[in-house]
């Protein structure tokens, strides 16, 4: 009987493993993850020079892991065993209550960025003024699974606060008073449209600038929105959230200088993609020129992808923003200063910690 046994266990086996290689075979590869929202691994090329540096066993692996049959049923069965037995944390990504989704990260040493910053201030003398945005972790802690790690925002804001030489404003304090609003995406760590707006009367409140009214701002709402996090935290039976396109009800031609022209900010080609947060600007730019035709200075914002919901509402107080984002940026930006008569930093906190960029502002 126990012979029995093995020797079925092993047929099983290897007609497990057989058809895994025959799929492997059939099945063409994959070249990008819609779930994941990032290119796959496709199959490597083998020649003699990839196999002695070892690029080749690294491909490969890759390759084995993006490619293997029925792997995003497998992924999304990883992640419910794994809540079943209490580990709410994947690919660093933490499952919270209620089906919220967090991002984990580590405090890192501010003192390189706030130095490049401080140089950029002197070096260009603009008035400069700074926005930190909070993560979703800090105004949700109670949704954050049990003894989650967590930096202590605050802390961190009041060192931002305190060693560089500009007015640095928090968001952290009125967010966490309106949290029962819901003012992030379940999914994905940016804020959703009423975060926007809040965060967008707070400025107008600091500028002295009269704000749209509510009423004034159009709210226009996509289902079945999969956020960044839902993508790499492979948990699969989580709610979609309703995307929020925010815009002023009055529409606004905009110039967007060498990169394109159109006559509003959202890209309605991007709404029905999968990463639907490109919508806004049509996604990420190293430099965006809007001219808006209103009255009003002309910004510089630095900033992180969360301002990018922000800046249709922004336009309404400037006549011209420009807008940098370090990340794709190679080349300095001291040639845009004569053209600005301020400068906004609007970042996220976890970004502000991770973007290296920030310390080479002043080059």
């Amino acid at each position: 009987m126990k012979k029995r046994l093995t020797t079925l266990l092993a047929i099983l086996f290897l007609l497990a493993i057989s058809a895994i290689v025959i799929a492997f075979i059939l099945v063409k590869d994959i070249s990008f993850s819609e779930n994941e929202n990032r290119p796959l691994q496709t199959m490597p090329k083998v020649g003699f020079s990839e196999f002695i540096s070892g690029k080749l066993g690294k491909e490969m692996d890759a390759y084995m892991a993006d490619q293997f049959p029925f792997r995003e049923y497998f992924v999304g069965w990883k992640t419910r065993i794994q809540g079943l037995i209490g580990i709410r944390e994947n690919n660093g990504v933490y499952l919270g209550d209620e089906g919220m989704l967090f991002q984990a990260y580590e405090e890192r040493d501010l003192s390189e960025n706030l130095e490049g910053i401080n140089r950029f201030m002197e070096k260009y003398k603009i008035p400069t003024e700074c926005i930190i945005i909070p993560t979703k972790g800090a105004v949700y802690p109670s949704r954050l699974p049990k003894d989650a790690p967590l930096p202590d925002e605050r802390k961190i804001i009041g060192e931002i606060q305190k060693k560089l030489k500009c007015s640095v404003f928090s968001l952290l304090e009125i967010f966490k008073e309106n949290r029962d609003s819901e003012l992030y995406y379940f999914t994905d760590h940016h804020w959703n449209g009423e975060g926007t707006v809040l965060a967008y009367e707070k400025w107008c409140g600091i500028k002295g600038f009269t704000p749209l009214s509510r009423e004034d701002i159009q709210r226009e709402t996509v289902p079945n929105f999969y956020g960044a996090l839902y993508s790499s935290g492979g948990y699969r039976n989580v709610p979609a959230d309703e995307f929020h396109l925010i815009h002023p009800r009055k529409r606004l031609w905009v110039d967007y200088g060498k990169a394109k022209k159109t006559h509003d900010f959202i890209d309605e080609g991007k709404v029905n993609e999968k990463d639907k947060y490109a919508a806004y600007l049509g996604g990420n730019f190293d430099y965006l020129l809007i001219r808006t035709g209103n009255p009003g200075k002309r910004l510089l914002l630095i900033k992180d992808s969360f301002a990018n919901a922000l800046i249709p509402l922004l336009a309404e107080h400037y006549s011209e923003i420009h807008v940098v984002d370090l990340r794709y940026v190679r080349k300095s930006i001291g040639e845009k200063m004569k053209d600005v008569d301020e400068v906004l930093i609007l970042y996220n906190l976890k970004n502000f910690m991770e973007d290296d960029h920030l310390r080479k502002l002043d080059l």
